[in-house]
C-alpha cells in the first residue's frame, strides 16, 4: 500500500459512526489551514472521486465556493454512496464556528459541522508529519526536516509504506534525496549544463538539490556556482571522490563538466594538488612527451630503448586518467606499444635455417612488427604522427635490418625456399563448401589480428605458414596463390607471368581459368551456392593502401581487418563450411622510408622496390636468387631494410620473414552441424563388416572415411588398418581374427579426421 492509499483510507475512516447512537455523517470536512496537503491535490483528486475542493468555481475540476458545495450536497447532485469529502485549503476548524464570526462566504458550511464530520487529529488539523507518525513512520520535526517533507510530499505519496518504513527516520537529508534519488548523477547533470538542468526540475527539486549539495558536498549551487563545484570535483576530497568516480566511468556524457574542469584548475599547485584531474596537465604532459619522442631521431636503437623505458615510467600512468578515455592522451597510448616494441626489438632473430627463422617469427617475434603498427595506429594529429614515426623508426629500424639480413643470408644458402609454395604434389581437388579468399598483402601479423577479430564472433580459426614464391611481387606471385590443380604458368618479361599458351595472366584471366576448373567466382557481396562446388573470391586492400599511403597503412589496418572479417562471416552464414585465406606476399614497412640501395640501371632489365631482374651475365654486389617461375633468371634483392627506390616507407619483393613467410588461415563456424552423410547400419559376415550410409546422394565424397576403432576418438585404436574411403553408399571393413569378440565403434570421419557419426558393434567370435 502506498502512502497515498493510506491517506485515502484515513480520510474515509472519518465517516465511520455508530448506527445505534448516531446518524451517518452527510460529508467529511477536511480543514487544512496551512495548505500542507495542497501539493498532492492532483493525485488525491484522481484517486478520490468523492473529493470536492473549496475554491474558485470550476465544476469540471470538482471545485467551487461554499454555497456551491452546499448546493451539491443538499440537492443530491453528488453520485455514489460514500459521503463526499470537502477539502478546505487555508481554512481552520475555528473559522467554521458561527459564534466565532464565521466569514460570510463560509457560512453555508457552518451547519455541516453538526451534520458532517471533521477529519482531524486531536481536534487539530492533520499535518503530513502527524499522519506519517500515526502510520508508524518516524519523522524528524526540526525546521529543515519539515521544509524537506513539504517539498518531498508529491514524491512521498507514491512510495510503498514498507519502503518508507525502511528509510525511517525521515530526516531532511533522506527527504531531500527522495527528490534527487541519485545525488551524484544530479550533481554532474547540473554541472554539465546548469541552466538546462534547473529549467527541467521543479522549484521543490531545485531547493532539495541545493540542500543536498550543502549537506553532502559542502557548497551551495545557487551561491557558489559551477566553477566552485568543478574545483571541488578536481580535488576529489571526501564525498567528491564518488562524484569523480562516476564522472570517470562515462566522461563522454559530461562534456560540460570537462569544460568546467579546464576553466577551474587552481592557479597554483598545492600540497594536495591532483594532477590527473585537470585536462591542462594532461595536455602539458602530452606536449612534453611529443618533444621527447622527436628527440629520438638522432640516437642509437639501444639509447632509444632506454629513453622509451624512462618515458613509460613517467607517462604510463596517464593511460589510467580520464583524459585517455576521452582520446586526449594519444601519445601516452602510443607509448604503451612503443615500449613493447622496444622490448621485442632487443631480441634478434637467431635461427640457423630459413625454416627455424620462420618458426621463431611465427611463434612470437611477429609481435614486434605488430607493436610497430599498433603504435602508429594510436595517433592521428600531424604532430603526434611525426613524433611516433620518429620514435618507432629509432626502435625498429636496426631490428628489421638485422632480421632481414640474417634471413637473406640463410635463404641464399638454401635455394629451395619458396619453391614448394602451393606444391601440386600435396594438392587435393577443392570440394564443395570450400571458399578460397585471396587477400592481397595479408602479412602474417595482420592475419593474427584478423583471427582475433573472427574469434570474437565465435568462429574457429587455424593458421599455419609457408614460404611464398620469390620474389614476392603481385604480378608474379598471385598466380601461384590460386587453388588450381597444377601450375599452367610460366615466367614472362617484366616479372610477370603468362599461361603456357602465351596468354598474359591478369586478374580476369585468372578468374576465367578458375571458373573453367569448377570454381564459382564471387564478386562484391555475392555469397554463391556452397553445395554447388568450391568458390574463389577476393577481398582486402592492404597492398594497395600500403603503396599509396606508406606508413599510413598502419592506421587503416583495423578497418580493413574488420571489413575482411565481415566478408568471411557473411560467407559462413551463407552456408560455406570453411573459408581458406590465401595471399601472395607480405611486406616491409619502415616509418621515415627504407634506406636507398644503389643498383646501377645498366645491370637490370626491370626493377621493383625490393628486387630487380638482372640482365643475363650481369654481376652485382647484392645477393641474388633464382626466380620462382624460371630458375635461370637471376633476381637481385635489396639488403636488409633497404630499397632500390627512394622515398618508400612500404615495399615488398625482397628477402625477409615479413615478405616471404605467408599465413594460411582456415576459418570455420564453431556451430556444430549435423552432417548430411550418416552411418545407417552394419552387418557382419565372418570378420567382414558391411557398413551402409545414408545422405550421400549429391554429396561429394572427397575426404570422408569409415573406420572401426576400440576407442571412437582415438585413431591409433583402429582394428582395420585405418579404415576405408567412402566412395558410395556402403563400405566393407575387414577385421583380423585376433580382435574376435571385441567391442568396437564404427566411425564416420570427415577430411580433417573429425568424428561425424558412430555406431557401436561387436566383432563376432567366429
Amino acid at each position: 500500500m502506498t502512502l497515498l492509499e493510506s491517506l485515502q483510507q484515513a480520510v474515509r475512516s472519518a465517516a465511520s459512526s455508530n448506527p445505534f447512537a448516531e446518524e451517518a455523517p452527510v460529508c467529511i470536512l477536511w480543514t487544512d489551514a496551512e495548505r500542507l496537503f495542497e501539493p498532492i491535490l492532483p493525485a488525491l483528486w484522481a484517486a478520490m472521486p468523492e473529493l470536492f475542493i473549496l475554491g474558485d468555481y470550476a465544476p469540471d475540476e470538482r471545485r467551487g465556493p461554499a454555497i456551491w458545495l452546499r448546493y451539491l450536497l443538499d440537492g443530491s447532485r453528488i453520485e455514489g454512496t460514500a459521503p463526499p469529502v470537502f477539502y478546505l485549503p487555508g481554512i481552520s476548524r475555528a473559522q467554521l464556528r458561527p459564534e466565532e464570526n464565521c466569514p460570510f462566504l463560509l457560512a453555508p458550511l457552518c451547519e455541516l459541522t453538526f451534520r458532517g464530520k471533521a477529519w482531524s487529529h486531536e481536534y487539530k488539523d492533520w499535518t503530513p508529519a502527524a499522519l506519517l507518525m500515526a502510520l508508524g513512520i518516524e519523522v524528524h520535526t526540526d525546521a529543515p526536516a519539515k521544509a524537506a517533507l513539504q517539498r518531498a510530499l508529491p514524491r512521498l505519496v507514491k512510495l510503498d509504506m514498507d519502503e518508507l518504513k525502511a528509510q525511517a527516520p525521515l530526516t531532511a537529508a533522506v527527504l531531500n534525496d527522495l527528490l534527487n534519488p541519485d545525488p551524484v548523477e544530479a550533481l554532474l547533470g547540473w554541472m554539465n549544463d546548469p541552466k538546462a538542468w534547473k529549467a527541467a526540475h521543479t522549484a521543490a527539486e531545485w531547493t532539495a538539490f541545493k540542500e543536498t549539495c550543502k549537506t553532502k558536498y559542502g557548497f551551495n549551487p545557487g551561491k557558489d556556482g559551477e566553477l566552485q563545484a568543478a574545483e571541488l570535483l578536481g580535488a576529489c576530497g571526501g564525498a567528491w571522490e564518488s562524484v569523480w568516480r562516476t564522472f570517470k566511468r562515462s566522461p563522454q556524457h559530461f562534456a560540460g563538466v570537462v569544460d568546467l574542469l579546464s576553466r577551474a584548475r587552481p592557479k597554483r599547485d598545492h600540497l594536495f594538488f591532483k594532477k590527473s584531474s585537470w585536462p591542462q596537465v594532461n595536455t602539458e604532459e602530452e606536449t612534453k612527451l611529443r618533444q621527447s619522442l622527436l628527440a629520438l631521431a638522432d640516437v642509437t636503437a639501444n639509447e632509444a630503448r632506454g629513453h622509451v623505458a624512462e618515458l613509460e615510467a613517467l607517462h604510463g600512468e596517464r593511460r589510467e586518467w580520464v583524459w585517455n578515455e576521452l582520446g586526449q592522451a594519444p601519445l601516452a597510448q602510443a607509448l604503451r606499444h612503443l615500449n613493447v616494441l622496444a622490448t621485442l626489438a632487443a631480441q634478434p632473430l637467431t635461427g640457423a635455417t630459413p625454416q627455424a627463422i620462420a618458426e621463431q617469427w611465427t611463434h612470437s617475434a611477429w609481435q614486434c612488427d605488430a607493436a610497430l603498427l599498433d603504435a602508429l595506429a594510436s595517433v592521428e594529429e600531424t604532430g603526434d604522427w611525426e613524433a611516433v614515426k620518429v620514435a618507432a623508426r629509432a626502435l625498429y629500424r636496426d631490428w628489421l635490418d638485422q632480421s632481414a639480413k640474417h634471413f637473406a643470408q640463410h635463404v641464399t644458402t638454401s635455394p629451395h625456399v619458396g619453391n614448394g609454395f602451393n606444391d601440386p604434389s600435396s594438392y587435393s581437388a577443392p570440394a564443395a563448401g570450400i571458399c578460397y579468399m585471396f587477400a592481397d598483402g595479408l602479412r602474417y601479423d595482420v592475419a593474427q589480428k584478423l583471427m582475433m577479430e573472427l574469434e570474437k564472433s565465435g568462429l574457429h580459426c587455424d593458421c599455419r605458414w609457408q614460404f611464398g614464391p620469390v620474389p614476392g611481387v603481385t604480378s608474379a606471385a598471385k598466380p601461384a596463390a590460386t587453388p588450381l590443380s597444377n601450375f599452367d604458368f610460366r615466367g614472362a618479361n617484366n616479372l610477370e607471368t603468362e599461361f603456357a599458351d602465351g596468354r598474359k595472366v591478369t586478374a580476369d584471366s585468372l578468374r576465367n581459368e578458375l571458373k573453367k576448373a569448377g570454381f564459382q567466382i564471387l564478386m562484391g557481396s555475392d555469397a554463391g551456392q556452397p553445395r554447388q562446388g568450391p568458390a574463389w573470391t577476393e577481398s582486402g586492400a592492404f597492398d594497395s593502401i600500403g603503396h599509396s599511403e606508406g606508413a599510413g597503412l598502419a592506421r587503416r589496418i583495423g578497418g580493413e581487418v574488420r571489413n575482411l572479417a565481415a566478408r568471411i562471416r557473411t560467407l559462413l552464414n551463407a552456408g560455406w563450411d570453411e573459408v581458406r585465406l590465401t595471399t601472395d606476399h607480405g611486406w616491409m614497412l619502415l616509418p621515415g622510408n627504407l634506406d636507398k640501395a644503389h643498383l646501377p640501371e645498366h645491370l637490370t632489365e626491370v626493377r621493383k622496390g625490393r628486387c630487380a631482374r638482372l640482365k643475363p651475365g650481369a654481376v652485382t654486389e647484392f645477393k641474388t636468387v633464382g626466380w620462382f617461375w624460371d630458375g635461370s633468371v637471376n633476381m637481385a634483392v635489396a639488403p636488409g631494410a633497404r630499397c632500390f627506390e627512394e622515398g618508400k616507407e612500404y615495399e615488398h619483393g625482397g628477402l625477409s620473414v615479413q615478405e616471404c613467410v605467408l599465413p594460411l588461415v582456415t576459418v570455420r563456424s564453431s556451430t556444430v552441424k549435423t552432417p548430411a552423410l550418416r552411418l545407417d547400419s552394419s552387418t557382419w559376415r565372418g570378420f567382414r563388416c558391411a557398413v551402409s550410409l545414408t545422405g550421400q546422394e549429391g554429396l561429394p565424397m572427397d575426404g570422408y572415411k569409415v573406420d572401426m576403432r576400440t576407442k571412437a576418438a582415438d585413431p591409433t585404436s583402429t582394428i582395420c588398418n585405418g579404415g576405408k574411403a567412402v566412395t558410395g553408399d556402403s563400405v566393407a571393413l575387414v577385421v583380423e581374427d585376433e580382435h574376435r569378440g571385441a567391442a568396437a565403434h564404427v566411425v564416420l570421419l570427415d577430411a580433417t579426421g573429425a568424428v561425424l557419426d558412430k555406431v557401436t558393434t561387436t566383432v563376432p567370435d567366429d
